[in-house]
């Protein structure tokens, strides 16, 4: 789990060396839990770097299931450390962190009991604080724009959808990098044959290798690789050669076109992909 304080997720750009609002040890403190993001994958190389940043922060011992492991830094190159984080890959997407300034809650006797969202009771002269509110305000959704420019076509976080707050920050930055000229459900899928693509059906290789043929040829069309520009390469294909897609295989795209509500593929990944719950 990769925790990020408040202050940092508002305001990237903060000096390093500027104290933290409310620094304490320890204090009594609230959290919801469905606002804690899960589901996004890291790559390979992000991997490695979160390895180096343990390997290097380390006090004294160091361990891994593998030997190799241990050496993170002969995959890297020159790895800077002021830049390690320079996409910003181990941020929470800020697009689903809730812009909240307070949690009250009462008691059956009576009594009630609340924070604001940098841990101040009411009791602290800082208690919700505005005019720090107001800048926390401004700096963060200039930094949900630059998180969204800096991790476009990468995999994404998810939180709990009952209130609709997952779809709804995947929407609000799509459309905003479609602004730009840019859409996040565009994903570089160059890198997928030979992936685990190729391995989602037993008879994907069908017919001189239907799928990782198919991926390649999307690679080189504009725009988002839908569900019927799928179908429609496979229809091609199969009139150039003077064949027939199996029928077995055709499940297969409208298995991927459902992975995302807009039918977008949008998980196809490279074959050096790990799961993270971050």
């Amino acid at each position: 789990m990769l925790v990020t304080h408040l202050q940092l997720v508002r305001n990237p750009h903060i000096n390093p060396l500027e104290i933290r609002v409310n620094a304490r040890a320890f204090q009594q403190t609230v959290a919801n839990l469905t606002d804690l993001q899960f589901g996004r994958e890291l790559e390979e190389e992000e991997v490695l770097r979160i390895n180096y940043v343990l390997k290097r922060r380390a006090a004294r011992y160091i361990a891994a299931g593998n030997k190799e492991w241990l050496y993170p830094e002969k995959h890297l190159g020159k790895a800077e450390w002021a830049k390690l984080d320079a996409d910003w890959f181990l941020f929470p997407n800020p697009w689903k962190v809730g812009f909240t300034s307070e949690i009250m809650m009462g008691f059956n006797d009576g009594s009630a009991w609340g924070i604001d969202e940098y841990g101040r009771t009411p009791t602290h002269p800082n208690f919700k604080e505005q005019e720090r509110h107001d800048r926390d305000w401004s700096s963060f959704q200039n930094a949900k724009l630059e998180w969204a420019r800096k991790r476009v076509g990468k995999s994404l976080a998810h939180v709990d959808d009952t209130m609709r707050e997952d779809s709804a920050g995947d929407s609000l930055m799509n459309d905003y990098l479609r602004r730009e000229g840019t859409d996040s459900s565009c994903i570089d899928m160059r890198s997928t044959a030979g992936g685990p693509a190729e391995r989602l059906h037993p008879d994907a290789h069908e017919g001189g290798g239907w799928l990782a043929l198919s991926m390649r040829l999307l690679t080189s069309d504009a725009g988002c690789p839908t569900h019927s520009r799928v179908s429609n390469v496979w229809e091609t294909m199969a009139r150039q050669r003077g064949e027939a897609p199996s029928d077995r295989i055709r499940p297969i795209v409208t298995s991927l076109g459902a992975w995302t509500r807009s039918g977008r593929i949008a998980l196809l990944r490279p074959s050096g992909i790990l799961p993270s719950q971050v």
